[in-house]
């Protein structure tokens, strides 16, 4: 019986470690946690099945074949970042873009290219750090990656002097641009900000995400995190949320969300657009899981999206001129 007892007891520390671990590694680590196949599968199968995939791999074969220029630039903490960068024919736009948690600018913006080009809109796509070709070991919810997006606005405005600036990010991507739009300096050039599906802050995005996950102790779990995360990655999970930076931020957003989405709650977009102190425009997508607003509704989307830029293209500095 003590035997039986004592294995169960070591049975179950693993267990815990490997939770521990897992989670860990999923939220913020470069690389994936490794799961075993049945868990593996048991995800898959509550996940259900992806009915974009197929569109999406469809997309991403023909924007293969578009001409491309690869662009590199020094984090403020010495990270080498990459970038690709397409551009139209006659250029009337640059948009920088940052792509969202453990994806891809392709796989997040495959939609996007053709459209974008043909609208005159040179396109700068990100790899965030810890992801694709850019440097890093940390993902950090937009706390670090909104500095790096400054950086990002700041080539692009330099290398396409005289055309209006758009940042644009989905996810934590667009947590990034909002952050960067509250907090960093930012090129007078920059005429507006494309937020799609955001979430408010780092911890309360991993609250939601355990709680998926473990249904329970999600508030317990996103503290006992909050050391390790601080002292081994170097951020806070705690920092100032962009909910709360927001009110700073005084260029035009154009907010999106999928009301089908249950990664990142359509609440938080609600409550980032309430918080947001420069002028905004919220657009709601019906049927639309968490980033496809433009696979669900493209004719809506893109034509929100031409309205916004005509709007603002030959807008004045938001403030002064030169960086902010």
């Amino acid at each position: 019986m003590k035997k039986a007892l004592l294995t169960g007891a070591a049975a179950g520390g693993i267990a815990a470690a490997w939770v521990y671990r897992y989670f860990f590694e999923m939220a913020v680590c470069r690389e994936p946690p490794r799961i075993p196949g049945p868990i593996r599968r048991l995800l898959a199968k509550e996940q259900g099945d992806d009915v974009y995939g197929p569109v999406v791999t469809a997309l991403e074969r023909e924007i293969d074949d578009l001409p491309r220029r690869r662009r590199t630039l020094r984090s403020g903490d010495g990270l080498l970042l990459r970038a690709e960068l397409f551009v139209p024919r006659e250029p009337k736009r640059v948009v920088v873009l940052m792509h969202g948690w453990r994806s891809s600018w392709m796989k997040d913006f495959a939609v996007l290219v053709k459209p974008l080009l043909e609208m005159g809109c040179a396109l700068l796509f990100a790899d965030e750090r810890a992801h694709g070709k850019s440097g890093g070991d940390y993902i950090t919810y937009g706390i670090k990656e909104a500095e790096d997006c400054a950086l990002w606005a700041a080539s692009a405005a330099a290398e396409f002097p005289g055309l209006p600036l758009y940042l644009w990010g989905l996810s934590m991507g667009s947590t990034t641009v909002l952050r960067a739009a509250s907090v960093e300096e930012l090129p007078a050039s920059l005429r507006g900000i494309i937020a799609d599906c955001g979430f408010t802050g780092a911890r309360e995005e991993m609250e939601h995400l355990i709680k998926k996950r473990l249904r329970f102790g999600e508030k317990t779990v996103a503290a006992v995190y909050r050391e390790h995360i601080r002292r081994r990655c170097g951020f806070d999970i705690d920092a100032p949320t962009t909910e709360a930076l927001l009110p700073k931020n005084r260029y035009p957003v154009l907010f999106f969300h999928g009301l089908d989405d249950d990664f990142v709650p359509t609440a938080m977009t609600r409550r980032n657009y309430a918080a947001s102190g420069g002028e905004k425009e919220l657009v709601f997508v019906g049927g639309a899981a968490h980033g496809k607003c433009f696979y669900t509704d493209p004719d809506l989307c893109f034509g929100e999206t031409v309205s916004f830029f005509a709007k603002h293209d030959a807008a004045a500095p938001v403030r002064g001129e030169g960086l902010r």
